[in-house]
This record gives structure tokens, C-alpha cells and sequence, in this order.
């Protein structure tokens, strides 16, 4: 936009929030002028109908390596946010040093306000949310290390999830070439699948574990297959009135799509874990949680094997925090032999990866 002497004037709106880094960097540079900048505070973005996100995908990381605590607040401001649409929530749970440590900002901040406004509006309007129990991270830090047992997290840790989205190739959505030629599509182009509780049976199956999604799938298209062929058949009016109940609580084209590209999915990755390297990760797990004495004397020569063997770095990253974790953290003499061999292995640019650890 043109200012009123004909210059050139420069307005500049963060999204999702603004940060102290960014003031920072433009003040460096000479652009700070506070009149031009704006934001557009996200705040809690939903997701799904029971899915609210600070879409904070960095913050354990800036944490834990930058000393970055800024979530704190953005926790905090985000809990206030829901206070003042839903009403004071009346119990606060938090579960670990940190969430404690919010709960207790947030508990404070309301103080202020109940004191400084005798007519507050927290204070008249009755809560929608009978309790808020907040989790610290901290508090488990094995089950990030783990191989996800979910259908969900199963997907997740294949192909992805970002935003309730997923994108998975062609190829593998539809396995048949007739089927690709038919639809049009390229066999490498992607497909973006919508991962809601609207999708066509995919809230009945996120959580179940991986191993009876795909028979679960199976049984629900054969009786999708089953309502299509009924269409066009000769019946009483109780069974035509059945059949229009049935078709009011699932679109059976849809579903069937749907189905079959999540079975396509699910068949793709577990016939590739159907392998003696994934079971060996897998079954070292156990044993790293179990802690049993003959069966940690064999995770460290697994581990140390797959390295050689160049298999997927980051499984092999997480097994080695695993086995921290779990054991109180690596001995000088282990963590020497491993490190050796993973920068021997995967290159001396993981480095920084192993310095951060």
C-alpha cells in the first residue's frame, strides 16, 4: 500500500500467532513499526468434533533443546479462551510438574480478574465444562518410543496425519491398473483422505488396535455389498422401510469407497512389517518394557545389528531411547559403541542428532 507521502508502506499479519522471535528478527532488521503489524490469533483450532489443536508441532522440541517455554502461555491464554465462551470450568486436574505449573497461572490470572470485577462474566455464567485434566508430557515419555498399536496411529506413523489429513499414493489406494486407468488417476500422484468422525467408518476403527481393523473392514463391506445388491429387489413394505433406515445412517457408496481404500492401506504396510527386521524391533520393545535380565543382554547386539544392517534410522533412533528410558539412560562404554556405529552407518551428519540426545 502507498502511505501519504507516495512511499511504499509495508503491513504485515502473523497467522497462526505472533511471537516474541518475530518483533525480534524485524527489529534487527529495521522493519519494526507496531501500527503495521497485526495477527490473526488461531488460538485452539478444531479439528473434529472432539479434537481441539494449538497445532504446536515444534514446542516439545523447542522445549526440551532451546529451554523455549512459550507454550506455557499459549496453554494458558487457550484455557482462558474456553473460560470465557464456556463458563468458569469449576475442577483442574494437571498431571505432572508443568501442567501444575500452568493450572496454577491460570488459577492465579482468574484470581486477578475475580478481584478486580465484583460483576465478572466468568463469575455469572454457569460452566458448560464440568472439569479440565491436563497431562504433562513428562510424565510418559516411553510411549512416543513405541511402535502405535491403533489403526490411527498406525496411519499416522505410515503415511501420515497432518490436520485430520492424510495423503497416500495411488499406487497403493488402488492396487488394480484397470482401476487406476478407469478413475484416471497416475499411479504416483497422491490422494488427500479426509480422517474425521464424518469419514465413513473411520471413527469406528481409529482406535481399535491395527490387527482387527482390517477384518472389522471386511465384515462392514460385506454387508455394504450386501444393501447395494438389495436395490431394485421385489420386497414388503416393512423390508423397503428397513432398508431406507438402513440407508438414512450410511451411504453405502461412500462407505464402500472408503473401505476399500482403507483396507487397500492396511494391506500395503502390514504385508511390508511381515518382515524378520520389524518383528526383531518389534519383540525388542517388549523386552526393553519388560526389563528382564536375559532379555536386555540381547537388545543392545540387535540394535547394533540393524544399524549395520542400514535399517530405518529413525526406528533405530527410537529404540535406542527407548532402552534409555527404561533402563535410567546408557552407560558411558554402551552409548560410545552405539554412537560409533550409527554415524559409521548412517553418515556424520547425524551428528547433531546424536548431540541433541
Amino acid at each position: 500500500m502507498n502511505g501519504p507521502n507516495g512511499d511504499r508502506e509495508m503491513y504485515i499479519l502473523f497467522v497462526p500467532r505472533r511471537t516474541i522471535e518475530c518483533d525480534e528478527m524485524l527489529t534487527e532488521a529495521d522493519m519494526f513499526f507496531e501500527t503495521n503489524i497485526s495477527q490473526i490469533h488461531m488460538d485452539l483450532v478444531p479439528l473434529d468434533d472432539d479434537l481441539l489443536s494449538l497445532e504446536l508441532a515444534d514446542n516439545f522440541l523447542h522445549h526440551m533443546l532451546q529451554d523455549d517455554d512459550t507454550y506455557k502461555v499459549y496453554a494458558q491464554c487457550s484455557t482462558h479462551r474456553l473460560e470465557s465462551v464456556y463458563g468458569k470450568i469449576p475442577y483442574k486436574f494437571g498431571l505432572g510438574s508443568t501442567a501444575q505449573q500452568i493450572i496454577k497461572r491460570i488459577e492465579q490470572n482468574r484470581l486477578n480478574i475475580d478481584q478486580s470485577s465484583s460483576n465478572s462474566t466468568y463469575q455469572n455464567q454457569e460452566s458448560e465444562i464440568d472439569a479440565l485434566i491436563m497431562f504433562d508430557r513428562d510424565v510418559d515419555t516411553i510411549t512416543p518410543f513405541c511402535v502405535m498399536q491403533t489403526f490411527e496411529g498406525f496411519l499416522d506413523e505410515n503415511v501420515g496425519i497432518k490436520t485430520c489429513q492424510t495423503k497416500v499414493k495411488n499406487g497403493i489406494l488402488y492396487p488394480d491398473p484397470a482401476v487406476r486407468e478407469e478413475l484416471k488417476v497416475k499411479e504416483d500422484d497422491y490422494t488427500e483422505i479426509e480422517l474425521t468422525s464424518e469419514t465413513p467408518l473411520y471413527e469406528a476403527i481409529r482406535d481399535k488396535h491395527f490387527d482387527q481393523a482390517g477384518p472389522y473392514l471386511n465384515d462392514r463391506l460385506r454387508e455394504i455389498q450386501a444393501v447395494l445388491a438389495r436395490k431394485g429387489q421385489k420386497e414388503t413394505t416393512e423390508e423397503i422401510k428397513a432398508f431406507l433406515d438402513r440407508l438414512k445412517t450410511l451411504d453405502p457408496t461412500r462407505a464402500k469407497t472408503m473401505a476399500t481404500k482403507l483396507i487397500n492401506i492396511a494391506d500395503k504396510y502390514t504385508t511390508e512389517q511381515r518382515n524378520v527386521d520389524y518383528l526383531q524391533m518389534y519383540q525388542l520393545e517388549g523386552k526393553c518394557i519388560m526389563a528382564e535380565a536375559d532379555g536386555l543382554k540381547e537388545i543392545l547386539p540387535v540394535i547394533e545389528g540393524q544399524m549395520v544392517k542400514k535399517y530405518d534410522k529413525l526406528t533405530v533412533l527410537r529404540a535406542m531411547c527407548l532402552y534409555s528410558a527404561t533402563q535410567g539412560g546408557l552407560k558411558k562404554e554402551q552409548f560410545d559403541v552405539l554412537r560409533r556405529a550409527y554415524i559409521i552407518n548412517y553418515g556424520y551428519q547425524e551428528l547433531v542428532t546424536l548431540m541433541n540426545l
